[in-house]
């Protein structure tokens, strides 16, 4: 539920495609991609060049497998899987030395810049870069997985497009999305990746606290009264993609972070943070944070930002 960085800042994301580019576009990528033609001239019918495969947008990278569908649906299932095996073992290979030694040492650089803090999918479990030194040596590592939008066994010609790879939690990407996607619809995927610039969950989707029956206070000694609720009512789309993730009910067993700030909000209305400001002789914004943190885990990228904003927005 986390747009990646470089969709709002075309600075960075002109330095990343320019830097991705060149690491991964190497003289043998290009060799193998010919090769790959020459053993299946089908290929040929492909009308995007490598670059377009590797660093085009997302937008981009449905255009292509919308045409590699295409183009697969001519052919009989073995050739088809004899294709795709090909593509994803001998091209575009993202396991192995490719994967440890460009592509995830690539995130690391950049894990500030793209705000890598916690996953992009479901905003509820940490990741990061961390460091130690082993026999005197630095060593770096990632706490987090690089998820394929769009499954390598689906498309493997876009197994290394740097659009096509989202962080996020190995919950997300291994336990729950793993192969099945976030949506078969391809017009969906556009919106579901925060990959794409037509990413909008933000925008499109509140979480609530909603009483099952009727509101009882205070609200976190009736935590059974209430439920988290994901509100698509802007854009029912997003249903599928909270109920891809189920969102809805691993943000339940969290719900004690809605009821909290619902116990906040009752216990220091505006009238009572006007006092406690005129009181202390602090200003009044100061302490609204100090009561509900919100700057504080908006700057420190903490968890459930989302959450918390929705909540003690509505």
């Amino acid at each position: 539920m986390i747009r990646m960085a470089y969709l709002d800042d075309q600075n960075l994301q002109n330095r990343l495609i320019r830097e991705y580019q060149r690491i991964i576009i190497t003289n043998q990528l290009e060799d193998n991609w010919e090769n790959a033609k020459e053993k299946y001239n089908v290929l040929n019918n492909l009308p995007f060049t490598l670059r377009q495969i590797v660093v085009g947008k997302f937008s981009t990278l449905i255009r292509v497998y919308n045409k590699f569908d295409e183009i697969m649906s001519d052919l009989e299932v073995n050739t088809q899987n004899d294709i795709k095996t090909y593509l994803r073992d001998e091209v575009f290979k993202y396991k192995g030395s490719i994967h440890d030694k460009d592509i995830a040492p690539f995130f690391r650089k950049y894990a500030s810049e793209l705000k890598i803090h916690t996953c992009h999918y479901c905003d509820m479990a940490y990741i990061n870069v961390y460091k130690y030194e082993d026999d005197n040596e630095k060593v770096e590592k990632s706490h987090f997985d690089l998820d394929h939008v769009i499954e390598r066994s689906s498309c493997p010609l876009l197994s290394l497009s740097l659009f096509n790879l989202v962080p996020s939690c190995q919950v997300c990407n291994s336990r729950i999305k793993y192969q099945k996607g976030l949506s078969k619809d391809k017009y969906l995927l556009n919106k579901f990746s925060p990959t794409s610039s037509g990413f909008s969950f933000d925008e499109s989707v509140v979480i609530e606290l909603y009483p099952k029956e009727e509101k009882i206070k205070p609200y976190m000694s009736n935590r059974d009264a209430y439920q988290i609720h994901f509100n698509c009512q802007k854009d029912e789309d997003y249903k599928e993609y909270v109920k891809t993730l189920h969102l809805q009910e691993r943000y339940e067993y969290h719900k004690v972070e809605a009821l909290r700030l619902k116990d906040l909000q009752e216990k220091y209305p505006p009238a009572n943070i006007e006092y406690i400001s005129n009181l202390l002789g602090i200003p009044r914004e100061e302490v609204k944070e100090d009561l509900f943190g919100e700057k504080f885990a908006d700057k420190e990228h903490r968890c459930f930002k989302k959450l918390r904003r929705d909540i003690l927005k509505y």
